[in-house]
């Protein structure tokens, strides 16, 4: 279906909340250069994975609360824009304006009507019934727009320039000529659009609607969807002849009480709510970002006061969802605009970077940007530009806060609940889930991992990626959630600062007096740069005995003191393979990650499990359901399924298998790993385990077979010394806390090690 003209801004598809129905998380992972389409499934396995992604978050109004929901509104002077999730309450809405108001009451009652068993002969009697709703709010609507006082806050457009146009209803009763990947074509009973009936129906825009040239169609179909804030769907029950209007928005679904149409005050009320819809005015009032119209944006330009416009080149990463994150990840181009904004920052937004959109929850609102400002820059991190939170016309955070009760305690909460699965009334409740859009952008662009060139470069990219994870864990912020979207390898590699174990900061009370007398040699010994080495790696420089002074320091805390062990076997480790200043990996995504310095400032942790589940660990996945303490152990697994993954799916694999077993091995390696992930486990024994022969695969496979052989063994083998460690009793939060950074260090450190022993078989792999 086209769209409605959109004032300066190029057409948006609509899209239906339930063309994407994904569990959060679990969309499969992929960049547009290798994408699969699944099997479609059908629209009951629709059904239940949106019951799983929606959890317990439904609720429901009565009418006129859900007409406001949907009502133009502009936040009250009295309230902050500081504040991310107003509620409804704080919003002057149009649909109460007292022109707007009078208009209501002199519309007249829609006819009423019968439906009948037979669903599918009530579809024109519906498509009748709204559509009489729709002339009657439209004449309420140009004599609202008359009367319409010219000094209140709200302007009306003529109809033909207003979001709707015109809106018809009509009976389609198959399927839509476009779907989302996962899941089948959507076969709607009704729809409505801005046009005449048509036999063929979109979503999305079709492709003859692009302009010439423009090579966005990607873009234009799927931004939108991850940046709307909202989608409205009409429920019927033919049988009960009553209607809902369902909301589906990103912390859940929230739903009106359900209205009879065979009374006149129930038609009534449908047609209240539909003259709301009609008075949208803009895309903010459908709910979708100001600042974007799908392909191009607008964003702060940091160091000057105004804009800077940039343009969608590509999809790097999307993972569909109603309620949750829906992360997208685009690459952009910038070019300059003339408008004027308040900065107060201090870098350069032009030429390509990552645009990075996503719904975190209340918990997890600044997390990300908090992280890359710390560690801005750092080897094996991202440049951080920007990051801001979308905001609406009058200045109110993109939030879906409208659409939830109001902040509370747990007993007001449960008079807006609505149990519409006998499942939910098992469930714990949970809090509202306030969401609102968050925006970042880094200067580093690149690819997955799938894109490597051969063994050797996939497992320096992941060293890279893993010092870039311990750099996070040095600011303070355990990642969380390492999959093949969240790291990139840039087209060429980056300068960074060399990385140096020396610098951690928890070493940082003890360093200083090491050798005070020869600070600048310590200065310069912590950027790794004027270290001289044998060909052992082993320091010969008059800062060799750094180590022994710092152990000596530590040496009456047994945790640091382990640390310290560990800190110092990495940077033998790195110096052996030469790591310097070229970083060809960056771990990004950072919007599920965790402070470290609050971690165990409780009994009981009290972040919730984060990930995707395909690259979770083993143990991670089988405890979502019970409490437990998410570790360094986890992203260390995750670094292995996201190694596997990259190497299942890079094309060398499947173009250099050997033979057609070996092409089968490979097809069904990655039926394994798109799926629900049970099998994935087999897929690395088939790859890893010695006494099958992988000899007929490419090189990739047959370099990549040895490492991860050893690499799952050494993390078995760390596991158990970490599980050993935990369960001493008595340990500090403080303790527990080096015990998290001991790990860290020694897994990478097994990995930097294995790299070093089997770096002469991996190169002549090439």
């Amino acid at each position: 279906m086209p769209s409605p003209p959109t004032p300066d801004l190029v057409n948006l598809p609509h899209t239906d909340p339930e063309s994407c129905p994904r569990k959060r998380g679990a969309g499969k992972p992929k960049t547009p250069e290798i994408a699969v389409s699944q099997t479609p499934r059908s629209q009951q396995d629709s059904c239940v994975a949106m019951a799983a992604e929606l959890g317990d978050q439904y609720w429901e109004f009565n009418v006129g609360t859900i007409a406001r929901m949907l009502s133009p509104k502009q936040l009250k002077p009295q309230w902050s824009t500081q504040d991310p999730y107003p509620p409804l309450s704080s919003f002057t809405c149009l649909v109460e304006d007292h022109a707007v108001q009078q208009a209501l009451r002199t519309m007249p009652v829609p006819k009423a009507f019968e439906l009948v068993a037979a669903e599918r002969k009530n579809y024109y009697t519906l498509a009748d019934f709204f559509n009489s709703c729709v002339r009657n709010c439209n004449a309420a609507y140009d004599n609202a727009q008359r009367k319409l006082s010219p000094g209140g806050p709200f302007m009306l457009k003529p109809r033909k320039d207003r979001w709707w146009p015109t809106l018809k209803f009509f009976s389609y009763d198959r399927d839509m000529k476009d779907r989302v990947d996962g899941a089948a074509p959507l076969k709607p009973n009704l729809v409505a659009g801005g046009s005449v009936t048509s036999r063929d129906c979109y979503w999305s825009m079709p492709s003859n609607r692009v302009d010439s040239g423009m090579e966005v169609l990607v873009a234009v179909e799927v931004c939108a969807m991850p940046l709307r804030l909202f989608s409205v769907v009409i429920g019927v029950n033919h049988i009960a002849h009553t209607l809902r209007f369902l909301i589906y928005h990103r912390g859940g679904l929230t739903a009106s009480y359900e209205i009879d149409l065979y009374e006149a005050q129930g038609r009534q009320d449908v047609q209240r709510v539909i003259f709301s819809i009609l008075l949208w005015q803009n895309s903010a009032d459908a709910g979708l970002p100001i600042f974007t119209d799908g392909v191009h944006f607008k964003i702060p330009s940091i160091g000057t006061s105004s804009l800077v416009g940039v343009t969608t080149d590509k999809v790097l990463f999307l993972s569909l969802s109603v309620r949750g994150r829906g992360t997208l990840v685009l690459v952009r181009n910038t070019r300059a605009a003339q408008e004027k904004m308040k900065t107060n920052h201090h870098k350069n937004t032009t030429g390509p970077n990552l645009g990075k959109y996503s719904w975190p929850n209340s918990r997890k609102r600044r997390i990300e940007a908090e992280m890359y400002n710390t560690c801005d820059g750092q080897f094996g991190v991202p440049k951080h530009l920007v990051s801001f939170e979308a905001c609406n016309p009058d200045g109110a955070a993109l939030s879906d806060s409208i659409f939830l009760p109001p902040r509370s305690d747990n007993d007001t909460f449960a008079s807006y609940r609505w149990y519409p699965l006998t499942a939910q009334l098992k469930l714990e409740p949970s809090p509202p889930d306030y969401r609102s859009l968050f925006v970042t952008y880094t200067a580093d662009e690149g690819r997955t991992l799938e894109h490597c060139k051969s063994a050797w470069d996939l497992s320096e990219c992941l060293l890279h990626a893993l010092l870039g994870w311990l750099s996070f864990m040095n600011g303070g912020f355990l990642h969380r959630d390492v999959t093949i979207g969240n790291v990139v390898k840039p087209d060429k590699p980056v300068w960074r600062p060399a990385f140096s174990t020396r610098a951690f900061k928890l070493f940082e009370a003890y360093r200083h007096p090491i050798q005070a007398e020869d600070s600048e040699t310590i200065t310069q010994g912590l950027a790794n740069k004027h270290l001289v080495r044998d060909s052992d790696g082993a320091l010969t420089s008059s800062d060799d005995d750094f180590w022994i002074k710092l152990r000596a320091a530590v040496v009456e805390d047994e945790y640091l003191e382990k640390v310290v062990l560990a800190a110092e076997r990495l940077e033998k480790a790195l110096a052996k393979l030469g790591v310097s200043t070229e970083c060809k990996a960056l771990l990004i995504d950072g919007d599920t990650a965790a402070e470290l310095k609050t971690y165990f400032s409780s009994s009981k942790h009290a972040g919730a499990i984060s990930g995707t589940p395909e690259f979770m660990s083993d143990a991670l996945r089988t405890v979502l359901t019970r409490d437990y303490v998410q570790n360094p152990v986890d992203d260390l697994h995750s670094f292995v399924w996201t190694a596997l993954w990259a190497t299942v799916y890079n094309r060398r694999t499947l173009e250099g298998a050997g033979d057609d077993d070996s092409k089968m091995d490979v097809q069904g390696w990655r039926k394994s790993l798109s799926g629900d992930g049970s099998e994935r486990s087999k897929t690395l024994s088939d790859i890893a385990h010695p006494l099958i022969d992988v000899s007929g695969h490419a090189p990739l496979v047959k370099g990549m077979s040895p490492l991860f052989r050893k690499w799952k063994s050494s993390l078995e083998t760390l596991e158990v010394r970490f599980i050993i460690a935990w369960r001493v009793p008595g340990a500090l939060p403080r303790q527990k806390l080096y015990m998290f950074y001991r790990i860290a260090l020694e897994g990478v450190a097994d990995y930097a090690e294995m790299l070093y022993e089997q770096r002469e078989r991996l190169q002549a792999l090439q």
